[in-house]
């Protein structure tokens, strides 16, 4: 077995290869990977490695259980900060201002989870454990036991019905032909004015310049964006400037 931190060390060991465990490696890579038998990638979106000449019968898995944790929290983290006010406290004391205001709690309300994978099961669960309602998007409408509502996103009175009854939408879809661009203009314009939307999954499923506009006209309270259609997010990307958008 061989371990290669650099891409000369790939190019010496990549012809004899029979199983590849890593990430970010160039569809020339595995195109000369001529007795490739599995890929286990380290990361859970495999696009980039579908997208790549390989040879049949090549076996492609993915991590399952491992992200779950940490995105679930990055979600209640965001959420809680902004529940508590925990920006404007901070901005209080640099301030040097005895201010006193109002914080708000998650119970009661409705988070809806687009993609029901390891992320959204963690997150599906936390939601539960502050009382939230929990509502699911996934490709059929089936029943899920984490959730107390399931929509299709097969169809398109499901899918707005999904969107506009929630408080919170975190988004965990990988990206495929039919999710891509699926969050437009006109399913993010049925959010409510008080929604939050949080994106953990891929950054096309968003169509940007509808977000910036909710978000510019304050039409949805905030956005919390970690995948983008472009990354690195480009330094003059509205999204940087916008304050009720979270850049992660």
């Amino acid at each position: 077995w061989s371990v290669c931190r650099k891409s000369t060390e790939l190019n010496g060991a990549i012809e004899e290869a029979e199983i590849i465990f890593g990430v970010h490696l160039t569809p020339a890579s595995y195109a000369r990977a001529t007795k490739l038998r599995w890929i286990q990638s380290m990361w859970a979106g495999v696009e980039g490695i579908l997208g790549a000449s390989l040879r049949a019968g090549v076996i492609l898995t993915k991590p399952w259980g491992v992200f779950g944790p940490y995105l679930s929290q990055y979600v209640f983290g965001n959420l809680l900060a902004q529940k508590i006010n925990y920006l404007g406290a901070l901005k209080a004391q640099s301030e040097s201002k005895w201010q006193p205001y109002r914080i708000d709690l998650l119970n009661g309300k409705c988070l809806g989870i687009a993609g029901l994978g390891d992320v959204a099961a963690d997150t599906a669960r936390a939601a539960r454990a502050f009382g939230m309602k929990v509502w699911a998007l996934n490709s059929d409408g089936r029943d899920n036991p984490l959730a107390d509502r399931t929509f299709s996103s097969a169809v398109k009175a499901d899918r707005v019905s999904f969107v506009a009854g929630l408080d919170v939408l975190v988004l965990t879809l990988p990206k495929t032909p039919s999710t891509c661009g699926m969050f437009n203009a006109e399913l993010l314009g049925h959010l409510r004015p008080e929604s939050w939307l949080i994106n953990l999954g891929r950054g096309a499923l968003i169509e940007d310049a509808a977000l910036i506009e909710l978000l510019e006209q304050k039409r949805i309270a905030a956005a919390v964006l970690d995948v983008f259609n472009e990354e690195p997010l480009p330094p003059d990307h509205p999204y940087w400037n916008l304050p009720n958008c979270t850049v992660t």
